[in-house]
């Protein structure tokens, strides 16, 4: 299914749909107190919300694939740009201090 790389857009989607509608149920859930406690609601919340966000970067990861194979870069401009932002390191930005990781990382 997911080798599929026509469909691959259509399953992220569904994804997406998907964990949003669980959050919802979650909300409610929440709201009918079908929780043991607020910190069991907050747990499973979170982890609905960073699966949501990894389908999002998966959607944004296949829309930038899409468009980086529809034209390659013209040869008079740089591939790669330096600014007073860009990281010397992975993981740390100018200022050496370093950003928080994601459970998404590397799509």
């Amino acid at each position: 299914m997911w080798r599929d790389r026509g469909r691959q857009h259509y399953w992220v989607t569904e994804l997406i749909w998907a964990v949003d509608e669980l959050k919802l149920s979650l909300q409610l859930a929440s709201q009918l107190k079908a929780f043991k406690s607020f910190k069991q609601f907050e747990a499973i919340i979170r982890l609905a919300d960073e699966v949501g966000r990894c389908a999002g970067g998966w959607k944004r990861s296949l829309r930038e694939k899409s468009q980086n194979s529809a034209g390659q870069l013209s040869p008079e401009r740089a591939q790669i740009l330096s600014g007073r932002y860009t990281s010397t390191e992975p993981g740390l930005n100018q200022d050496n201090i370093m950003l928080p990781g994601r459970m998404c990382d590397g799509v």
